[in-house]
């Protein structure tokens, strides 16, 4: 197995134990959550991903669409899966309890406007889709790349069309303020 092959599988049970534990720990506890707002965006959000990685690893593994960069964006794409799944985790901890898989209000729930959610309103999937293109870059395939990045993409932009809608029903004026003092995903782009 070569380097390049086996940095791909490290990351790609990276990314799979970091879903699962998200999953996991955060399914919202019954007796913490105040009301459910999903409308089925976690069911579709899941099989997104999941299909996005398991084609992905399909035309990795086919060899086809493939593509060469220099050593040093092997480098940049196995960052890119680590500044991810850390940007993540983080946004994730810093929610604590007001973090759920499902789109849902938790009691006594804030808005929270500091460290990562400061100029970022979501910067968990910032964090998703920042590890998926790192590990498609890191597949050398194009096919591989275009999926990690449309799937999980469409996913996320259901979920926070789903989100903001709850958010600025239950917060009202106080989350319009924040939505034009911040960006979606990427300060200064989206």
């Amino acid at each position: 197995m070569s380097k390049q092959s086996l940095l791909i599988w490290i990351c790609v049970l990276l990314i799979s134990l970091s879903g699962i534990v998200i999953n996991w720990l955060k399914k919202g506890n019954k007796s913490n959550v105040q009301s459910f707002h999903d409308d089925g965006t976690l069911q579709w959000f899941r099989i997104l991903i999941l299909s996005a990685l398991g084609s992905s690893i399909i035309f990795y593994l086919l060899k086809v669409f493939t593509f060469k960069l220099p050593l040093y964006c092997t480098y940049l794409a196995v960052a890119m899966v680590f500044a991810g799944l850390f940007i993540r985790w983080c946004a994730v901890l810093q929610l604590g309890n007001a973090f759920t898989t499902k789109v849902a209000l938790v009691q006594n729930h804030q808005l929270q406007t500091r460290g990562m959610y400061y100029r970022i309103r979501h910067p968990s999937y910032t964090g998703l889709l920042l590890y998926y293109f790192g590990l498609g870059v890191l597949m050398l395939n194009w096919a591989a790349l275009f999926i990690l990045i449309l799937l999980p993409g469409i996913a996320v932009w259901q979920r926070i069309k789903v989100e903001e809608e709850v958010l600025l029903r239950h917060f009202n004026n106080e989350y319009s303020d924040y939505q034009k003092n911040s960006w979606k995903l990427i300060p200064f782009l989206f």
